[in-house]
């Protein structure tokens, strides 16, 4: 039927994403658990994980124009498969992010650092689409797996505005992200000074050691 997938077809279309998505998070809880062992404390609060639904990836395709169709969606859409990553802190973000980037399997296919340029309703995030390597019998292909990195700060931020600015008037929108860039500006400010105070505990007791 022109603008739906079958079930069939949505199977077969999200297998490779799914196990694309699962070799991802294994990488990154690697690297968290390595994390902790070589700095003594947590990187990764916790992990959440998608797979678009068939009415989502209809939806979407119909949105940009496309035909709605198996390749359709392979050839358009990255954001089939999403992995969220909340960690303690921004510092963390970029380590993590640094390592998971080296490993050479992997294409990096975008990437946008909303921490250190927020939208401007105050959104902030580190983005990540990385194409994972999908082998079959004779054939090698890559899947996008779209990755966003967030302190727990900026995950509840990104909650709270979501539930207060979705579906509201453009009056009610406009009160409410002005409300929430300040949020923001106190939560960045907040992590900061954790961060800092963090920092400096860390080289106290590096110091103590050494004596």
């Amino acid at each position: 039927m022109e603008g739906y997938l079958t079930e069939e077809d949505y199977r077969k279309l999200i297998v490779p994403y799914e196990e694309s998505m699962e070799t991802v998070e294994k990488r990154i809880l690697i690297l968290g658990n390595n994390y902790q062992e070589t700095f003594g404390y947590e990187a990764i609060h916790h992990i959440q994980m998608r797979v678009k639904t068939k009415t989502s990836i209809e939806g979407k395709l119909l949105r940009k124009g496309s035909e709605v169709s198996l390749e359709s969606a392979r050839d358009t859409l990255q954001d089939i498969a999403g992995i969220r990553v909340i960690c303690y802190d921004a510092k963390v973000i970029y380590e993590i992010a640094e390592c998971l980037k080296k490993q050479n399997d992997m294409e990096i296919i975008r990437e946008k650092d909303y921490i250190v340029n927020p939208k401007r309703n105050g959104y902030r995030s580190y983005h990540l689409i990385v194409g994972v390597p999908f082998y079959l019998l004779e054939t090698k292909e890559y899947y996008p797996v779209e990755i966003q990195f967030r302190t727990m700060a900026m995950d509840m931020w990104a909650s709270l505005e979501h539930r207060n600015c979705y579906k509201k008037s453009e009056e009610e929108k406009r009160r409410w992200q002005e409300q929430f860039r300040e949020y923001a500006a106190l939560l960045d400010q907040m992590e900061r000074d954790i961060t800092q105070v963090r920092d400096e505990d860390m080289r106290k007791s590096a110091v103590k050691l050494h004596i």
